[in-house]
């Protein structure tokens, strides 16, 4: 999800590795980031972990998109057995 400012100077990105849907709410004077994940096979008392990212970066979109990209691109430690 990419929010430009205003001004357009600046971008909020915000995602999430295995997100179903990430979206924004702008109903009325609130703003709202939300994200939905399935969780599936999951034990009674069993926990599970997400990694995200949430930054600004100065500029426009593209540059935000190709930073979120990097971010992407970059292998998760969960998935890498590193954690």
């Amino acid at each position: 999800l990419f929010v430009l400012s205003a001004d357009q100077r600046y971008v909020l990105c915000y995602g999430w590795r295995d997100a179903t849907m990430v979206f924004m709410n702008r109903s009325g004077r609130v703003r709202c980031l939300h994200s939905e994940f399935r969780y599936q096979g999951l034990a009674a008392g069993e926990t599970f972990g997400a990694e995200g990212v949430l930054f600004v970066q100065k500029g426009g979109l593209e540059a935000a998109h190709q930073r979120f990209l990097a971010w992407k691109r970059h292998e998760s430690p969960r998935a890498s057995g590193k954690e």
